[in-house]
């Protein structure tokens, strides 16, 4: 981005230089010339994030400063990276299928996981996942469990997206899950039996925290 700067110098002044002074304090003139009216342009592009000043003096050096106008340059977020190398299998416990994908956490703020039986079309809504419902996010690899639609046998579908405050990513490869009579729907290892208590555990927790919240307000109206 480039901004320009006008500085009409009145009465006798016939110098004109545009300093930016940066975050750090270091200044960098910009640009200098003589003459009654100057139009002066700099771009943004070499300078990192911060709060910066742009200002106008009437002599070599800025040694007397004219005008000062404050600005500050803000990081662009740019729309994450598809996710990749997804892979779907049915979670131990059963009923719901393990999505795995390759990918990073930085910069995002949700996935979007869309799913369907095949042959049906993919729907308009998905399934939003914030940072804290990930099963697992450890060398880049990203873990979630999802509930299997429709709760019937047959092949399910599932497609990702990574979304930020800038967009979402394309779609990521389209992983499937197999659902037959014969596929376990209760094999559940010790290990698992624990993480299923500890999330129903913490389910009751976030359920007395929000009647409390409420019967609070009931009490202070």
């Amino acid at each position: 981005m480039t901004y320009t700067y006008v500085c009409t110098p009145s009465g006798s002044a016939s110098y004109v230089e545009i300093q930016v002074v940066k975050p750090d304090g270091t200044e960098t003139t910009y640009n200098s010339s003589s003459g009654n009216t100057q139009a002066f342009g700099f771009g943004t592009s070499n300078l990192t994030p911060g709060n910066y000043t742009l200002r106008a003096c009437f002599s070599a050096g800025c040694a007397l400063v004219t005008a000062s106008v404050p600005f500050t340059v803000v990081a662009s977020v740019a729309v994450p990276a598809t996710p990749s190398n997804l892979t779907a299998s049915l979670a131990s416990y059963g009923g719901a299928a393990a999505l795995k994908w390759n990918g990073s956490i930085n910069n995002i703020t949700e996935f979007r996981i869309f799913s369907r039986p095949q042959g049906s079309t993919w729907p308009t809504s998905y399934d939003r996942r914030g940072l804290e419902s990930l099963i697992n996010n450890t060398n880049n690899i990203i873990e979630v469990h999802m509930g299997l639609v429709g709760g019937a046998t047959g092949v399910y579908e599932y497609k990702v997206q990574a979304c930020n405050s800038a967009g979402c990513s394309e779609d990521s490869n389209v992983a499937s899950v197999n659902v037959s009579s014969a596929s376990p729907t209760a094999i559940i290892t010790a290990t698992t039996t624990s993480k299923i208590f500890e999330d129903q555990l913490a389910a009751i927790a976030q359920a007395i925290s929000r009647l409390a919240g409420e019967i609070k307000k009931l009490i202070n109206r």
